[in-house]
């Protein structure tokens, strides 16, 4: 509960959250608005979430795993304004997001597995990098870019646009595991918030 107060003081500020309009049913947006976790109602799935607003340009973002190390289930991606939040769809699990999944670090798209990266658990730092007009979208982990990525150089990308079509303003997007133990994720989506330093070119979701 301690992690849970201390991104509540400090995530309060930003000015691009999750959007409770675009949300799953079972998706919990705890208070300000930037910490996400999944109900215990319903059926066990990935409930999913976009954030307010959508941006084009070279993006980065982060998000922490905060909750629930025995649920592997957990993703962070991109998302263009078709895609449906209805309960138990995930973040890639159709032709209008991509998704960087927890539990065997796969970038999925369409449901496919399109590109990899490395797994996650408790307590890492989760970023991903965006460029809207190819459409390339890098993942890391404290840090480390899967694919000896270089986002400044335009290289090591996990997939573009020639895979999944995704080009233009997208949102960010999250997806959170509900069942007998749910995910917690924290964003951070303005750069007074991150833990490390944007690829150069690449500015927050508040720029």
């Amino acid at each position: 509960m301690g992690s849970l107060h201390k991104f509540h003081e400090v995530l309060m500020v930003a000015g691009i959250t999750w959007d409770s309009n675009h949300k799953s049913p079972y998706t919990v947006i705890l208070p300000g608005d930037l910490i996400i976790r999944a109900a215990t109602a319903g059926s066990a799935g990935i409930q999913a979430v976009r954030t307010t607003v959508a941006l084009s340009g070279k993006r980065y973002y982060e998000i922490e795993h905060i909750g629930a190390s025995r649920s592997p289930f957990q993703e962070i991606g991109l998302c263009n304004a078709s895609m449906p939040f209805s309960a138990d769809f995930g973040v890639g699990r159709d032709v209008n997001s991509v998704s960087y999944y927890q539990d065997t670090g796969a970038i999925f798209w369409n449901n496919t597995q399109v590109g990899s990266a490395s797994p996650w658990t408790t307590g890492d730092i989760l970023a991903l990098a965006y460029d809207s007009v190819t459409g390339r979208v890098w993942v890391a982990k404290n840090n480390v870019w899967a694919n000896s990525g270089d986002p400044a150089a335009g290289t090591g990308f996990v997939t573009d646009a020639s895979v999944t079509g995704l080009t233009g303003a997208l949102y960010a997007a999250g997806g959170v595991y509900e069942g007998t133990i749910t995910g917690v994720l924290a964003a951070r989506f303005s750069a007074s918030q991150f833990t490390y330093t944007p690829p150069v070119g690449f500015s927050d979701f508040e720029s």
